[in-house]
């Protein structure tokens, strides 16, 4: 497996919550930089 092919694999293991999170909760765009921030904006 090249070198690219683990970054984009890794991308999407990172980016799969996210979408999840973003669909579930009914958000379009999470603004939050960090783990702990996403958590308070989910809270909102």
């Amino acid at each position: 497996m090249s070198r690219k092919t683990k970054l984009y694999a890794m991308r999407w293991g990172i980016e799969l919550p996210f979408r999840s999170f973003k669909q579930t909760f009914g958000r379009s765009t999470l603004y939050s930089r960090t783990a702990e921030c996403c958590d308070v904006e989910l809270d909102w």
